[in-house]
């Protein structure tokens, strides 16, 4: 049976070696032998392959003692049998590995780029095969798709990136009962990125517009999560010209925060002055590119009185407004930004319930850990004490709807 095995091996890849590949050691091929002889001894219910199972956690354990040779070598193996058995969702696994950062840390960058081509070449295969992935999606887990949108973004392969989410924004009614409202609106972003990718920005600013809307309606103007779509909107809004539409957002915002009556307590110390000028840094670009305001200046300039007085600091940035006029005929700063839609850095679709706040911009995680869960509805009571008793039950009763009932009725088509 070694024989066998050896025999094949030196066929593969005198057929298959790649560039920049080094020989691998007849140790470490005999070693591998054994794990497969291992696996095929232990019954598994499953009656998935054992040499594929073997090859994946070999070349896991390789990748761990970062022996990146190795773990190409047998990826490659690997990959043949996953073609010749038809077992592609497993392929998905043997992407992770490849693109894993041991790999992009890897020092030869002959053999990275060699990776990195065969990682396309297989995403190329395996998008092509529609039938197979639609296997594999049925057997992927949601924290595996989180993985596999973040390659697909990696790699700039939009157009299977938006089947992908298409279809998991499309599962959102059929999954209501165990997919949280953050994990739907997650999906709901991505979605709107992925459109924008692919200069579908109507269809883009028609999604965010709802989810916007959504969340605003249930949570509040200033809720976290909605500032976060009311941001991403006003970067869809100057993306498409709409520099009218996004005034009227921010100058929303704003007038929301000068209310006295909402101020918010989900908000820590401080942040309220990051948001303030984050929306009057897009107002003023805003008004740069259109050429005008959307309202009178007057009406700015005592909306940002009422602010200074709610939110006075010892704070630069507010001796930079004090004149508004001066300030709003500058230019706009590159490091206030940015204006317009720009594709994430990270294109997860899980998250942390915390929020990350940058220059007042709160923005999906960009390392997520865990699925997020669905937050009591007795919250709202907790962080927003300025609400009567019939306003605390009113958003109690609307968040019950926005959590358990099907998202057909607050996300319809």
């Amino acid at each position: 049976m070694w024989n066998y095995f050896e025999s094949d091996y030196n066929l593969f890849i005198k057929r298959n070696r790649k560039p920049s590949m080094k020989d691998f050691p007849k140790s470490e091929l005999e070693a591998f032998f054994k794990k497969c002889l291992e696996c095929c001894a232990q019954y598994d219910s499953s009656r998935e392959s054992k040499t594929i199972q073997a090859g994946t956690g070999q070349v896991e354990l390789y990748l761990v003692s970062r022996d990146i040779n190795s773990a190409f070598t047998v990826a490659l193996w690997t990959y043949s049998w996953i073609e010749a058995e038809g077992k592609f969702a497993h392929v998905f696994k043997l992407l992770f590995l490849l693109t894993s950062s041991n790999v992009k840390a890897f020092p030869d960058e002959g053999l990275r780029g060699t990776i990195a081509t065969f990682t396309q070449q297989i995403l190329q295969s395996i998008l092509s095969r529609e039938s197979g992935i639609g296997v594999s999606w049925m057997t992927m887990s949601m924290e595996e798709l989180n993985r596999l949108l973040i390659l697909l973004g990696g790699e700039k392969s939009w157009p299977f990136m938006l089947i992908i989410v298409q279809w998991l924004w499309d599962q959102r009614c059929e999954n209501d009962d165990t997919w949280t409202p953050d994990l739907v609106t997650a999906i709901g972003r991505r979605l709107c990125d992925t459109y924008m990718a692919l200069n579908r920005k109507g269809e883009a600013l028609k999604l965010c517009e709802r989810i916007h809307y959504n969340y605003k309606r249930v949570f509040g103007e200033l809720n976290p999560q909605t500032l976060q779509f009311a941001d991403l909107l006003a970067q869809l809004y100057t993306s498409t010209l709409h520099y009218d539409k996004a005034m009227i957002l921010c100058e929303k915002v704003l007038q929301a925060l000068a209310n006295s009556t909402d101020k918010p307590s989900e908000l820590k110390k401080g942040q309220e002055v990051d948001i303030i000028f984050r929306q009057l840094n897009i107002l003023k670009y805003s008004r740069s590119m259109k050429g005008s305001w959307q309202n009178s200046e007057e009406s700015y300039i005592s909306l940002v009185s009422q602010l200074h007085v709610l939110y006075m600091q010892k704070h630069s940035r507010w001796d930079e407004i004090a004149d508004f006029k001066f300030w709003s005929a500058k230019a706009v700063s590159n490091k206030d930004g940015p204006f317009t839609w720009e594709p994430p850095v990270i294109w997860n679709i899980l998250e942390d319930e915390s929020i990350i706040w940058k220059g007042g911009v709160p923005s999906i995680a960009e390392t997520p850990r865990s699925m997020p869960g669905i937050r009591s509805p007795k919250r709202l009571s907790r962080i927003n004490g300025s609400f009567s008793e019939r306003e605390l039950l009113e958003r109690e009763t609307e968040f019950e709807k926005f959590s358990k009932t099907t998202f057909k009725h607050l996300f319809s088509d």
